[in-house]
């Protein structure tokens, strides 16, 4: 997906509505299951639905995991046109396709930045933190970035406890508050 700076917003509200409606049916659920049928429910059915398109059932499980990562990213975007001011568009690979999760390009199409996004539990959680930089170390880009937010990370405690093991001179890593995804 292609985005420019005035679209961020507007996946933001789709995210939303999708929050809204999985919500409304969680509620139906919660009232109407046992216990263990609650969870096999909530883990096999599809009681949720995809963040960016409220139609498109998926179970919740998934849901909850793409939509931080899907507004990890929105929030990533944000901050590189903030930051990269060549940039006209930056192309999101959400969800499970390949290559780099935000690619940001000038106006001929060069790569400007990129980066590597998720939401944990953890920041070590599977190595993700450092795969992800040993992964944007390897771009061409001007600019290479890691965006996470994972517990505990917030405004006024931001993760710094992470201390690479090689030149960061090339990645910028960003610990996102979870709470200012929305914004």
């Amino acid at each position: 997906m292609k985005i420019v700076f005035k679209d961020i917003a507007i996946q933001r509200k789709k995210i939303l509505k999708s929050l809204k409606s999985t919500h409304m049916k969680l509620k139906e659920t919660l009232d109407s299951k046992t216990p263990t049928k609650l969870f096999h429910a909530i883990k096999f059915e599809k009681i949720g639905c995809d963040p960016l398109n409220s139609k498109a059932q998926w179970n919740l499980i998934e849901q909850i995991n793409q939509t931080f990562t899907y507004l990890v990213s929105l929030k990533a975007a944000e901050i590189l046109y903030k930051e990269c001011k060549s940039i006209e568009t930056i192309e999101l690979n959400l969800g499970t396709q390949s290559g780099f999760d935000l690619i940001g390009r000038d106006a001929k199409g060069r790569d400007i930045a990129v980066a590597e996004v998720f939401a944990a539990v953890d920041a070590h959680s599977n190595d993700k933190l450092r795969k992800d930089v040993k992964k944007v170390m390897e771009s061409n880009a001007e600019k290479n970035y890691v965006f996470f937010t994972a517990d505990g990370v917030s405004a006024s405690n931001p993760y710094t406890e992470y201390q690479p093991k090689f030149d960061m001179s090339k990645v910028k890593i960003v610990s996102l508050d979870a709470h200012t995804l929305w914004k």
